[in-house]
């Protein structure tokens, strides 16, 4: 499953929830700020979820629809892994079949808001799929003597024959007609936010169209996942079996029902895990990338909130202000990453292989009218990275968390968030000096 963001592109970074209301739970409906968009034949049809970051920020935040990206990166920032919307089946669905949206919400996320939540699950019927040569699926009732054994005299197939089935990075691959006629197994991504996918593209004709090819990462059980991923020194495993209900095993068997492929025979870059593995170039996309998150945020935008509120240590509210000014920078930056080659690193959907976080110290002027200053960050998702003699920024993001997340102090900012984000995914936490 794929999460689309709205009017954004995708984000993958967690963080503490950030208001802190009061008086009786409120009852929302967060199902209905996403839907499930269903793609695909009937049978290989995938759903995957767009998020709509714009009205949760107006449910949740009390923002008004006239938001910027910013204020929408703000809001899925915020969230994090404390509020998850999943939808079941993901992949391998026919016309007739029931999707499930379901919402989840942490407690600390429910108690901060002050919110309950009206409903957490959702059922969708599935209609409309354009139909192929994929077998109808079988009724729950019919007898499975079919599909389980293959029958005496079945002709047996190598569902791994070279002929039709290949291994590719996704940069080896530039239209979706290289698919035809093929089993392609497509490694994606940098180590260690790779991800694995099998497309089946053969034609009706050949039985092998039948199969259904899953991926798991033999190198650790723990990271069985729907969508695993891997680093570039694991081993992924290619299993096969018949669609549920094909009768391709009263004619055809199988040579073998699984492959490892060893990933570190693969050209895979993996992303920076820390400050020093970035590059000169890459700092400076993201120097500029923070530059003009900041210039966004105090010489043309406005606050969309009447008050912003300031935290300390223990995320009592001690202010709120009004207006900011003077943004200048500590001298000090923070990266978040995985902890190399451990696979305890929570590598969930919304969270990301790395981050860094940018302090900016800057004056206020609360609703009395006095003055003070208050630090938050610039956060770094996705962290661009120099390699092979170019800059990697894919899904780069600079949003400024103020409106969510600011402190009275660096220790304090560093305390509530940083650090309980790194926590949150075992992650390690790193500070280092600006470069520039």
């Amino acid at each position: 499953m794929k999460i689309v963001r709205r009017f954004l592109p995708v984000l993958f970074i967690t963080s503490a929830a950030a208001f802190m209301l009061t008086g009786c739970a409120k009852t929302v409906d967060l199902l209905q700020y996403a839907n499930v968009s269903i793609t695909g034949e009937s049978g290989d049809a995938e759903a995957d979820i767009m998020i709509d970051y714009n009205g949760l920020g107006r449910e949740l935040f009390g923002k008004d629809k006239n938001q910027t990206a910013f204020d929408e990166a703000a809001v899925e920032y915020s969230l994090g892994n404390d509020l998850v919307y999943t939808v079941d089946p993901e992949d391998g669905i026919f016309n007739g079949d029931t999707v499930t949206l379901t919402v989840t919400a942490s407690d600390s996320f429910l108690k901060k808001h002050d919110i309950k939540l009206a409903s957490t699950s959702k059922e969708i019927k599935v209609s409309g799929l354009e139909e192929s040569g994929t077998p109808a699926k079988a009724d729950d009732n019919a007898s499975e003597s079919n599909t389980a054994t293959p029958a005496a005299n079945a002709e047996p197939v190598d569902p791994f024959d070279e002929s039709i089935f290949r291994v590719v990075t996704s940069d080896q691959v530039f239209n979706e007609k290289e698919y035809e006629g093929k089993v392609t197994v497509v490694i994606s991504g940098q180590a260690p936010c790779m991800y694995i996918k099998v497309k089946n593209q053969l034609d009706s004709s050949d039985p092998r169209a039948k199969l259904e090819y899953t991926v798991t990462n033999k190198s650790d059980s723990e990271k069985v996942q729907q969508t695993p991923r891997f680093f570039k020194n694991d081993t992924a495993t290619i299993s096969v079996a018949p669609h549920s209900g094909s009768d391709f095993y009263e004619h055809y068997s199988l040579t073998s029902d699984s492959m490892d492929v060893d990933l570190s025979s693969y050209p895979i870059i993996s992303k920076p895990n820390t400050p020093e593995d970035v590059g000169d170039a890459a700092w400076k996309y993201i120097q500029s990338g923070v530059n003009d998150s900041i210039e966004s945020n105090f010489e043309f935008g406005g606050d969309n909130y009447a008050t912003v509120p300031i935290y300390d240590e223990n995320t009592n509210v001690i202010a709120t202000y009004e207006s900011k000014s003077n943004p200048r920078f500590l001298g000090k930056g923070y990266m978040i990453a995985y902890k190399d080659d451990d696979y305890s690193s929570k590598f969930t959907d919304g969270g990301s292989c790395n981050a860094m976080y940018i302090p900016i110290e800057f004056d206020y002027v609360d609703k009395e009218g006095n003055t003070g200053t208050a630090v938050s960050a610039v956060n770094v998702t996705a962290v661009p990275f120099e390699a092979n003699d170019m800059v990697y920024k894919d899904w780069a993001f600079f949003p400024f968390d103020y409106k969510e997340n600011t402190y009275n102090s660096l220790d304090s900012y560093v305390s509530q968030v940083i650090e309980k984000v790194a926590e949150k995914n075992n992650f390690t936490v790193q500070e280092f000096d600006l470069p520039w």
